[in-house]
């Protein structure tokens, strides 16, 4: 019963977590093509993002080590999972909420002189977060239709 609720809190909350990532890699193309001005403007839209992340994350990570440590024949599935997701939170702290704390001062009409360049760096690191938790669901489901084989 315990294993089971793991899996599924893991398999929803990484879901949540993917679909945030998602939704970035969607807009990147669209927003790469904005100006220095709108692009500012647009980054604003994303304040509710980290408040939500703040839950899912530390319950993906805890629901897929708790599924593991429970399930002992899938806690290198849950333990690779688990690491997929941490690394997104290294990822976000050294490259993207640096480049939050810089765009929030940001004013349309007067930019830093890098400003694509921190743009980027925002960018493609949520791509490569994207990545990591596709990775990371992908491992959990899989345990999961192992498990309904069994």
């Amino acid at each position: 019963m315990i294993a089971s609720a793991a899996r599924f809190a893991s398999i929803m909350l990484e879901s949540f977590n993917f679909g945030m990532s998602l939704a970035h890699v969607l807009e990147m193309g669209p927003k790469r093509e904005l100006a220095g001005p709108e692009y500012a403007v647009a980054q604003r839209i994303y304040r509710g993002f980290g408040r939500a992340a703040s839950l899912t994350m530390p319950g993906a990570v805890s629901a897929t080590l708790l599924s593991g440590a429970v399930r002992r024949d899938e806690w290198k599935t849950n333990a690779a999972a688990a690491a997929c997701m941490a690394a997104t939170v290294a990822i976000w702290w050294f490259l993207n909420e640096p480049v939050n704390r810089e765009v929030v001062e940001w004013k349309p009409d007067d930019l830093p002189d890098d400003w694509d360049q921190r743009r980027d760096q925002w960018e493609y690191a949520h791509a490569t977060s994207a990545a990591l938790h596709a990775f990371a669901l992908g491992l959990v489901v899989a345990g999961a239709v192992r498990e309904g084989r069994r």
